[in-house]
């Protein structure tokens, strides 16, 4: 599979990464925030977002001992052939979870919103074919689209907070702890898993040309992330309030759709629907292709086109697999954004102080690398 996944620059990975990330701003996520801490909503993701910057950190000693090495890889010299298979394979389960939660998600905001009369398969297997495309031409495929796409994304999300600025009331945001300080910073901890795709790097690290541009791609994105989703999130709040912003389905879908600058300039979400679907597509594939590329390194094999059709089936399965909404945000999507950070974060922390304990530690590297 190494044959497929190109070369990149920072800019173009942390177009890809914050691509990835932000695109749960048309999700639900921002309005099931709101409804676990309320009013500091804003301060919760702000939190997740440090505590993310604290586990990339401690994840950057581990992949600087093992340079340009996959995170398999690493799993496989710090805790043996057994351990690391075993945990490929988690890992592996967990990314066809995340992509199939992912993908209804989409689909059930698109019936919602846009196609009510378009069953929720038909939608499911149109996102799948694209993603089999992406993932037939590898990595390389996403971030080059991420990179044409990425100025578009930007340019809408600035578009929507910006013209529903009428609607905002700053008095919206009190009380400013929400739910009360402990509650928000626990959330905010829990919830950190939220910005867990930046561990997508210790997959690609290989195309990253170096340890220096891995970091620095990884500090930038998760940064610039943070940022826009704090934002969004205190501006969705300023716009609706915590008792009717924790209702909303899509949060930043409501948004545009309370815009209004005359009889003729209304009901505009309609032009920034592309970039939602760009972002989640882009979203969807890439997790698809974390779990090719765990796979093939479990089982040691060369050429992944051919397992995308099963695994894309497998994705297929667990999008389905939800009864309704309701029950995919209360399992699925608690999960993936919350629970899943300890598989996630604790795994490499765990590996990292093994290998520090045995003195375990990759090959020499180039100073391009170092």
């Amino acid at each position: 599979m190494d044959s497929n996944e190109g070369k990149f620059s920072v800019f173009e990975t942390v177009c890809f990464i914050v691509t990835i990330i932000i695109s749960k701003l048309f999700f639900t996520d921002i309005s099931r925030l709101v409804r676990e801490t309320g009013t500091a909503a804003w301060q919760s993701t702000f939190i997740s977002c440090i505590v993310s910057l604290f586990f990339f950190y401690i994840v950057l000693f581990l992949m600087k001992k093992f340079p340009g090495q996959h995170v398999y890889e690493i799993y496989e010299s710090v805790l043996g052939k057994p351990i690391a298979v075993i945990l490929g394979l988690l890992f592996f389960s967990y990314a066809i979870f995340y992509a199939g939660t992912n993908l209804r998600e989409f689909a059930e905001i698109m019936k919602a919103y846009s196609f009510p009369f378009t069953p929720l398969y038909l939608t499911i297997t149109c996102v799948l074919i694209v993603t089999a495309i992406f993932n037939y031409f590898g990595i390389e495929c996403m971030v080059r689209v991420s990179v044409i796409f990425f100025v578009p994304i930007a340019i809408g999300v600035v578009l929507i907070l910006a013209l529903a600025a009428p609607t905002y009331d700053a008095y919206l945001l009190r009380p400013f702890w929400g739910y009360g300080m402990t509650n928000t910073v626990f959330t905010g901890i829990l919830r950190s898993s939220a910005y867990s795709e930046i561990l997508a790097l210790t997959v690609i690290i290989k195309s990253l040309q170096g340890f220096k541009n891995f970091k620095k791609a990884g500090f930038l994105s998760l940064a610039l992330s943070g940022i826009v989703l704090m934002i969004s999130m205190m501006l969705y709040i300023m716009s609706f309030g915590y008792t009717l912003g924790q209702e909303k389905l899509s949060a930043f879908f409501e948004l545009s759709r309370i815009i209004y600058i005359s009889r003729f300039f209304q009901r505009v979400e309609s032009v920034f629907l592309f970039i939602w679907v760009i972002s989640s597509v882009i979203t969807v594939a890439a997790a698809v292709y974390i779990a090719l590329s765990t796979y093939c390194k479990v089982f040691r094999l060369k050429n992944h086109r051919p397992l995308i059709y099963p695994v894309e089936f497998l994705v297929f399965t667990v999008a389905i697999l939800p009864d309704n909404v309701m029950q995919l945000m209360d399992i699925n999507i608690q999960i993936t954004r919350k629970y899943s950070l300890f598989l996630l974060y604790l795994v490499p922390v765990l590996v990292l102080i093994i290998s520090a304990v045995f003195k375990k530690k990759g090959g020499s590297v180039s100073g391009k690398d170092a």
